[in-house]
């Protein structure tokens, strides 16, 4: 009957150790998952930070390029009303030179 009960803890004994074994081999796993998880969360917010930036550099060129299309539209403007001021004082001064001359 010693025996039998010998056999008996060493069964019990092996049986234990083997879900000892398969616990640290699911929580093994399970560390193993987790690490895998945060190492995507962690490519996900490069991802995320990455877009935004991206998405803020392009809206700060559109604004960039809007602001040059204002300033070359009102040099243009002020240009063109130089270009004219300065006509009319050319078309002044030929009509003075003109009166003096038939004065």
């Amino acid at each position: 009957m010693a025996v039998s009960t010998i056999d008996r803890v060493r069964e019990a004994e092996q049986k234990a150790n083997e879900k000892q074994n398969a616990a640290e081999l699911e929580a093994e796993q399970m560390i193993e998952d987790a690490k895998l998880r945060a190492e995507q969360m962690i490519e996900d917010a490069k991802k995320k930070a990455n877009d935004f930036d991206h998405k803020a550099a392009v809206e700060a060129q559109s604004r960039a390029d809007e602001i040059i299309r204002d300033r070359k539209e009102k040099a243009e403007q002020e240009a063109q009303a130089l270009t004219e001021k300065t006509l009319k004082q050319k078309q002044n001064v030929i009509n003075k030179l003109i009166q003096e001359t038939l004065s």
